[in-house]
Formats: structure tokens, C-alpha cells, sequence
């Protein structure tokens, strides 16, 4: 288990054993986190949320109260129910200083992995097209690296099945 620099951790949290937890992260109250969870850094976890083992919550990205993630919460998004990646943080995103052009691109993809006529799994030649971009490649390193696949969006919702399987 690893705990980074500057987090703040509320009343009865837990972080499950061989977890990671970056920096600057908030951890609400009541909130638990499996075993070999990854929470990259500034992500926000609302009280009574959950984090199953193995699931993983990319940097800024903010986890609502009651909530849950059982697969992977792409960089900058907001999940608000169990699964759901349901908005781009844009206040998480402004605070920590993004210029226009990096707030332009996270809603990009936000819209071509949720929003778009292309089902999840071919938004990733999408994402490809535009590598060399700080942003996009960002995404395309963590969608590749999620073992369990990434959360769904609201209009996708199917219990038990992720957004993108990674082989």
C-alpha cells in the first residue's frame, strides 16, 4: 500500500491492502477502497463511495457520494452512480489550472467515448487519429492500461458489461 503527499482523508475511510493512492486526493467520509485500487492524483472521492479491488480512478477525476467504480474512471470525469461516467470535471479542471484548449480537448473525447454515434470500443481509432496530443494521449495510455475496462455512460448502461474490454 502506497499513500501519496497532501491527501485528505476523512472519518472511517478505508484503503484495501497493495492500494495506491496518489497525491492531493480528497477520500470522503465512509468511503471504502479494495485491494490494488489505483487513484492517480487530485481525484475526489464523495462520502460513502466505494472503489472495488482492482478498479482504478484516473488524475481529477471525481468519484460522486454513494457511488461506486468497479472498472477504470477515465482521467477527468466525474462518475456519479455505480459505473456511470456521467460529465467531464470541468471545476476540477479549471482549478487546476487547464487552458481552454486542454478543457476543449477533455470534452472531446468525453464525447467521442459517450456521446457519439460510434459504440465505446471504436472511439479508440478516434482517440488515435489525434495522438501527439498531451490530452488524447493521456486517455489512449490509460484506456490501454485498464485491465477491467472503463466505466460506461449514462446512455450506455448495461450492468456488468465496461464501456471498452482491453484484451
Amino acid at each position: 500500500t502506497r499513500i501519496g503527499d497532501g491527501n485528505y482523508w476523512m472519518t472511517n475511510t478505508h484503503l484495501g491492502h497493495d492500494g495506491v493512492v496518489a497525491n492531493n486526493c480528497i477520500i470522503g467520509s465512509g468511503s471504502v477502497l479494495g485491494g490494488h485500487v489505483e487513484v492517480a492524483d487530485k481525484v475526489i472521492i464523495g462520502g460513502l463511495a466505494a472503489m472495488h479491488q482492482f478498479a482504478r480512478a484516473g488524475r481529477g477525476s471525481f468519484i460522486s457520494g454513494c457511488s461506486g467504480v468497479t472498472n477504470a474512471l477515465p482521467p477527468w470525469f466525474i462518475c456519479t452512480s455505480i459505473d456511470v461516467a456521467a460529465s467531464v470535471n470541468l471545476i476540477g479542471l479549471r482549478r487546476s489550472g487547464a487552458t481552454r484548449e486542454t478543457i476543449e480537448t477533455t470534452r472531446w473525447v468525453f464525447k467521442m467515448l459517450y456521446r457519439s454515434d460510434c459504440a465505446p470500443q471504436q472511439a479508440m481509432p478516434l482517440l488515435e487519429a489525434r495522438a501527439g496530443d498531451p490530452v488524447v494521449d493521456e486517455y489512449i495510455a490509460f484506456i490501454k492500461a485498464s485491465k477491467r475496462g472503463i466505466c460506461h455512460g449514462s446512455g450506455r448502461a448495461r450492468r456488468g458489461h465496461a464501456a471498452i474490454d482491453v484484451d
